[in-house]
């Protein structure tokens, strides 16, 4: 059956038409779509979000998919994981240094659109899957030949066909006084900011989530807390040999590989190698905490890698990822009492975060005299006295756009629990 289609004034016979061209044509209506209904919510925006992107913005794409999904190549259906890598719906928009700045970064303009894994490129595809399958030939067969990548990393970093721009709002729909080039320097090239968008011709639309200004080199979601002061203060820890299974037991596998996880001068587990202030303590967290991650699409299928960022009340700040999960039988009493999973064990032997530890350890070079059973109430023999000095922690905030990616350093199963 043929279809009109009216373009450029002319009435056109889709019998006439190659098959590309019919899809162009209904890609290009799909997307005149989808940027109608963006325009209409654009005054919903906060006015906090009018910044220009500099290098290390955040990056979303409405298609990011977590989960498996079905393919059918030449009547065989393979499904993809997309869950055994460290898959995230965010990606970093990495801009080549260049002469235009803003707060002494570089900033981003319309051309920062190089995709792909090699380093230099301005967007790396998301560990993920794309919820819309491949439709055209090039992009079936692409599949087809990296087949084993699929399964890994998802079918994005397949898939991805950026448009060769960004589309920038009009300056006084978005709330700017100018596009972002100078009047005296015309020359320079015009800059994105959180309004701006990117397609993906395969169909995916790429926004920004954070614009990169702040110095850090992370950015934050804060999560809640208990509201029981003796979880917040009473911070344990749990000997290492106690982990034997699942990702976990390979974590602990890990420390016989330096330089990946390691014991510190106190006997406290450590992970190094992931470029943040101070390397991040393994822990023993509940549910709550690892669900916010998964989520937010941070960490593998069972939240292992993501980062959280812990605030003591005397303003001591530390790093912690999840080296163990608190089972919901040993979270029964948070969860009753205030509705969420948020630290487990019972009465004086509640606690939010149990610090993973060499205890059986007493060389001074590996074992601190505060990790002492005398600290502690609950089963794990002791509070982590030398970290948290007897605080209360104050905050609890999730990383976003940074993780541990442990599938590159042990390999990946679908064998995941907790102990």
């Amino acid at each position: 059956m043929s279809e009109k289609y009216r373009e450029y004034g002319y009435d056109v016979n889709s019998n006439e038409l190659s098959k590309q061209v019919q899809e162009d044509i209904k890609e290009a209506k799909e997307i005149e779509k989808r940027v109608k209904e963006l325009e209409a919510v654009l005054d919903d925006y906060a006015v906090s979000d009018n910044e220009y992107l500099v290098d290390g913005a955040i990056l979303t794409c409405d298609r990011a998919k977590r989960g498996p999904i079905k393919v059918n190549l030449d009547g065989t259906v393979v499904e993809f994981e997309g869950n055994n890598a460290s898959s995230f719906k965010y990606t970093r928009l990495n801009v080549i240094e260049r002469e235009q700045r803003d707060n002494g970064l570089c900033a981003a303009t319309i051309e920062d659109t190089v995709y792909g894994e090699e380093e230099g490129n301005n967007i790396l595809p998301f560990r993920c899957n794309c919820s819309l399958p491949p439709d055209r030939e090039w992009e079936i067969e692409k599949i087809k030949k990296n087949i084993t990548y699929c399964k890994r990393y998802g079918t994005c970093g397949q898939l991805m066909n950026l448009n060769d721009m960004w589309e920038n709002f009009p300056a006084e729909k978005a709330g700017f006084t100018h596009t972002g080039v100078d009047e005296n320097e015309s020359e320079k090239k015009e800059r994105i900011n959180m309004r701006s968008m990117l397609f993906c011709r395969h169909g995916g639309l790429i926004t920004p989530v954070k614009s990169g200004q702040i110095m850090a080199q992370y950015d934050l979601k804060e999560l809640r807390i208990s509201g029981n002061h003796i979880a917040l203060s009473n911070t344990t820890i749990q000997p290492s040999y106690s982990l034997t299974r699942y990702t976990q037991k390979k974590i602990q596998d890990l420390c016989e590989q330096n330089g990946v996880v390691y014991f510190d001068e106190d006997g406290y587990q450590r992970v190094g190698n992931t470029g943040l202030p101070s390397d991040p303590y393994l822990v023993a967290i509940a549910e709550y905490y690892q669900k916010a991650a998964i989520d937010e699409s941070i960490g593998n299928s069972q939240g292992f890698g993501a980062i959280f960022k812990v605030t003591f009340s005397s303003e001591k700040e530390i790093f912690v990822t999840m080296g163990d999960l608190k089972a919901p039988a040993d979270t029964q009493e948070a969860f009753i009492n205030e509705g969420e999973n948020f630290y487990a064990g019972v009465e004086k032997g509640a606690n939010t975060l149990e610090f993973i530890c060499n205890y059986n350890n007493h060389d001074p070079a590996f074992y601190s005299d505060n990790m002492v059973s005398t600290h502690g109430t609950d089963r794990n023999w002791g509070k982590a006295m030398t970290i948290t000095e007897g605080s209360e922690i104050e905050s609890i905030e999730l990383l976003l756009g940074t993780e541990i990616e442990w599938e590159k350093y042990f390999p990946q199963d679908d064998e995941e629990a907790s102990d």
